[in-house]
C-alpha cells in the first residue's frame, strides 16, 4: 500500500501536511509493516492517488492524487521494487534456474530445488565467496554465521557468533537446510 492519510480533513487546513504518508506498507498476512524504498520518484505526499504492482517488472505504477495543499497531480509515476528476496529457507538462496536471488522476472522460486544446489556450487559461489573473507558478508551464500547458525530471518545467527564471511558455517547451515522442504 502506497501513501495515504489519517483523521482526514476535507478542508485541507495547515495540521493535514502533518497527517499525510507518502511510505509503503506490506501485508504479511498478520500485520502491516512498513518497506524500506526509495521513493525520491514521488516528491510529495499524496492522497486519491491510484497504484498498481506490475509485477512482470517488479515496480509500482502510481497515477494521480491530490496534494496536502490541495493541488492535482494528473501524472503518472514508476519506481522500481529492491525488495529483499523472499526466501523459505537459509538453503532457498537462488530462483529455480539457479540464479541467485531475487529471481529475474518470469522466473520462479518454488523453493529448495536443483537451482540452489547450482548456485551454491557455481562459479561465483560458495567457493569463490569463502576466498573474499569479510568481503562476501551479505552476499548470497552468506546464509550462517560462523558457527552455522542460520540468519534471520531463519535463525539468530550473527547475534553474539561471529560472521567473518562465507565459510564452514554457511556450508552446514546449506546442507543441514537443503534437504527441509519450505512450508
Amino acid at each position: 500500500m502506497f501513501a495515504g492519510v489519517t483523521n482526514f480533513n476535507t478542508s485541507f487546513n495547515p495540521d493535514f501536511a502533518a497527517q499525510a504518508y507518502r511510505d509503503v506498507w506490506e501485508w504479511d498476512g498478520v500485520a502491516w509493516k512498513p518497506i524500506s524504498l526509495d521513493l525520491s520518484p514521488f516528491p510529495v505526499a499524496l492522497v486519491y492517488g491510484n497504484a498498481v504492482y506490475d509485477r512482470s517488472r517488479s515496480r509500482i505504477v502510481h497515477f494521480g492524487g491530490s496534494s496536502v495543499t490541495n493541488a492535482t497531480y494528473l501524472n503518472s509515476q514508476t519506481f522500481d521494487l529492491l525488495l529483499p528476496p523472499r526466501r523459505c529457507s537459509p538453503a532457498d538462496i537462488a530462483d529455480d534456474q539457479g540464479n541467485p536471488l531475487p529471481p529475474a522476472p518470469g522466473v520462479n522460486n518454488s523453493g529448495i530445488n536443483e537451482g540452489d544446489y547450482n548456485a551454491f556450487f557455481s562459479a561465483p559461489g560458495f567457493f569463490s565467496q569463502a576466498a573474499m573473507g569479510p568481503a562476501a558478508v551479505g552476499m548470497f551464500c552468506d546464509i550462517a554465521d560462523d558457527q552455522g547458525t542460520a540468519l534471520p530471518p531463519f535463525g539468530t545467527g550473527g547475534g553474539a557468533a561471529a560472521n567473518t564471511g562465507v565459510n564452514e558455517g554457511d556450508y552446514n547451515a546449506f546442507f543441514n537446510s537443503l534437504f527441509i522442504p519450505c512450508v
